[in-house]
Formats: structure tokens, C-alpha cells, sequence
């Protein structure tokens, strides 16, 4: 049975004296995979702020992440009582209950959050999915208990199932060695790339057909270098707070590891403009696999502002769009 994906989503909340400094530490400690430090720096912070939002949203995050599902359920159900308006915590919930096998408790939370939003994106793709999920299992029931003509209901299922599949990669045949190295193009005389064709021979009676052309051989891309060519430019971009930049290097399609693109693309613009500076730097970058229009790479990240420091591993999947190489998805590993 394949796993259903969802999206687990972010919330922020306007809340008089908060302490930006003290949250923003814990969600980079999160971000960077350090879920104790995390949780550690959310409860001293609830200590002193019972009711912030944002810092409950954030611990229900960190508890789905050490797998305490029931403290998670609890942290959520409590922001739908004090948050009635906010989908997010509905569609968590929702996350939750699916990950657990509860389609129908899932589906209800959902339902909940369109009837508070009811253009809230993220939740109709959840419950789309909740919907083929619920749909499969009762093909599977009743292929179970039809003793006859069971053909079409098994093309059913096997369509359905299709929807949770993911697209086998392809390994390329030379992996790239750590830190690559980008290749510039070897300088050309100023007469390369020019075919000279000899004059055509003289003859009595004209050709019944033209001479063909001689056909030009495109050389080889690089999509290596190309590749950490546009990393190398997303860091750099990152560093000098060009937020533009910055999210030109994603794909339309990106998929953030939690949240919808929207929200995701909102925070960013935050993250970059608020520290007085940052500094990014990549190390170790190896380009794990090729195919036509993918690629998979992993790195080291050392990250620094004014306010916070962090170093990471992190894997990356690229698509080729338009003859450029752009970021689809990045997690920490």
C-alpha cells in the first residue's frame, strides 16, 4: 500500500511583546533537524507566553517530528479552540489522523478547515487525496468480496494506486566527485565553429537533387557544472539578501518539506530581509544522480546572521525548465 504524502503546514500569528529573537532560535534549531534543542527552547518560551500561537504551532510541529502523535493531536485540537478562524491547525490534525490510518477523522478535520477557509488551497489537494485513499480501499474491499467479473474493478485500483507513485530515478553512469569544480570552456580561434564547404563541381546537366547540408554537431552540456553553477548562484543570492534572486533559482512546482508554496515563499521573504546580514557557504557538494530533466545533489550548508548559526547536510532534487536548472525540493538529512 503506498503511503499517502501530505503537507504539514506553518502558521504565524501577530502577538503583542513576543520575543522574535528567542522563537526565531528555536525554528532554525527545528529547521536544522535538532528537534530536543527545539522543543527545549519552545517550553522555556511558553513559560513566559502560554498563549502564543506561533510557539504552540511550532511544538505540535516538533512533537510530529519525534513521532509523539497523541501530544501532537492535543497541541493542535487546542489551537481549533483558541484559533477558530486558522485552517492550519485543522489540516495538521488531519495529517496526523491520516498518517495513523483515520481517513474519516482526517477528513473531517479537513472539511473543517474549508468551511474557515474555504480557499485554503493546501487542504482541498489533503483531501483529494483522502478521497483516492478511501476510494482504493473500497476497490480492494469489494475485489475481496466479488467473486466475478473482477477485471475492471482491478484496472480501478491499479489507476488509482498510480496516483501515489513516485518516478523511478535514473543513476547517471560517472557520480561527480565532492566540491566540483566548474569547467570553463577552453578558449576557441575566432574562425571555430565555421564549416567551409568546397565549391560545387561543374556539370552539364543540373543535379536532380541539391547537395545536403552538412549537419553541425551541438557539443556536449556540462549539467554538472551547470548544476552546481546554480547552486553556487542560489547561495550567493541567499547572502546578499536579493530575495528576487533568491527564489528565482525554485521551480514553479517546489515543494517545501512543510507548508504550502505560498506560505513557504512568504517566509522566506522574512527570513532574508530581517537579519542585518547573512552569510552562506556550501561545502561537499556532490551531484548524486542525472536523468533527462532531473537531478539529485547533496551538500553541506553553513549558515550565519546576526542572530543565529547553523551548519547542515542537505539532499536537493532539481528539474530542468526551460534549459535551466532549478531547485524542486530540499530537506535536511
Amino acid at each position: 500500500m503506498q503511503k499517502l504524502l501530505f503537507a504539514i503546514v506553518f502558521v504565524y500569528v501577530s502577538v503583542a511583546h513576543v520575543s522574535a529573537n528567542t522563537l526565531d532560535e528555536a525554528q532554525g534549531l527545528f529547521e536544522a533537524g535538532k528537534r530536543e534543542q527545539a522543543m527545549s527552547r519552545v517550553n522555556d518560551y511558553l513559560e513566559t507566553q502560554p498563549k502564543n500561537a506561533e510557539a504552540r504551532f511550532l511544538k505540535g510541529l516538533i512533537l510530529v517530528e519525534l513521532g509523539d502523535s497523541e501530544a501532537a493531536i492535543k497541541v493542535f485540537t487546542s489551537l481549533t479552540k483558541d484559533y477558530p478562524e486558522l485552517p492550519e491547525p485543522y489540516n495538521n490534525l488531519a495529517v496526523i489522523h491520516a498518517a495513523e490510518g483515520d481517513y474519516d477523522s482526517a477528513r473531517a478535520a479537513l472539511q473543517a478547515a474549508l468551511k474557515t477557509h474555504p480557499s485554503y488551497a493546501t487542504a482541498y489537494e489533503n483531501l483529494g487525496d483522502i478521497y483516492a485513499k478511501l476510494a482504493s480501499e473500497a476497490y480492494q474491499q469489494a475485489l475481496d468480496l466479488e467473486k466475478q467479473d473482477q477485471g475492471q474493478l482491478k484496472v480501478k485500483l491499479s489507476l488509482i494506486s498510480n496516483l501515489f507513485m513516485e518516478e523511478p530515478e535514473i543513476k547517471p553512469e560517472v557520480v561527480a566527485a565532492a566540491q566540483p569544480v566548474i569547467k570553463q570552456p577552453a578558449a576557441k580561434p575566432a574562425s571555430a565553429g565555421i564549416i567551409k564547404r568546397a565549391a560545387p563541381a561543374v556539370i552539364a546537366k543540373p543535379a536532380a537533387t541539391s547537395q545536403p547540408r552538412p549537419v553541425t554537431k551541438k557539443p556536449a552540456i556540462d549539467h554538472q557544472a551547470l548544476i552546481t553553477k546554480t547552486i553556487q548562484s542560489w547561495a550567493s543570492a541567499w547572502s546578499a539578501q536579493d530575495v528576487d534572486a533568491y527564489l528565482s533559482h525554485y521551480a514553479d512546482s517546489f515543494t517545501p518539506a512543510k507548508g504550502s508554496a505560498s506560505k513557504w515563499r512568504a517566509q522566506r521573504h522574512i527570513r532574508l530581509t530581517k537579519p542585518k546580514y547573512i552569510r552562506v557557504a556550501l561545502d561537499q557538494l556532490k551531484v548524486l544522480s542525472i536523468s533527462k530533466n532531473r537531478a539529485r545533489i547533496e551538500l553541506v550548508q553553513t549558515y550565519e546572521s546576526n542572530t543565529y548559526r547553523d551548519q547542515s547536510r542537505k539532499r536537493m532534487d532539481l528539474l530542468l525548465v526551460n534549459g535551466q536548472w532549478k531547485i524542486n525540493r530540499e530537506v535536511s538529512i
